[in-house]
């Protein structure tokens, strides 16, 4: 009996792993420098630069400003 019904049944689909960005801080660094030194670029400020690197890591603005209870 139990062969039979394994024959029946559907294989279950493996679920899809999330993957990792395969983007390194070195490139990130590198790429904000060079936006940096070209003058028709957006200004790169290091407080923009230090939001994107939260963001990055899954930190939001939002929860910092919650961490730390005032607005920016």
């Amino acid at each position: 009996m139990r062969a039979e019904t394994n024959k029946t049944m559907a294989k279950a689909k493996p679920r899809k792993k999330k993957q990792k960005s395969l983007i390194n801080s070195e490139e990130i660094l590198a790429r904000a420098r060079a936006v940096r030194q070209t003058p028709k670029g957006i200004e790169l400020t290091d407080r923009l630069l230090q939001s994107l690197k939260r963001e990055l890591d899954g930190m939001t603005t939002d929860d910092l400003r919650e961490k730390q209870g005032r607005s920016f």
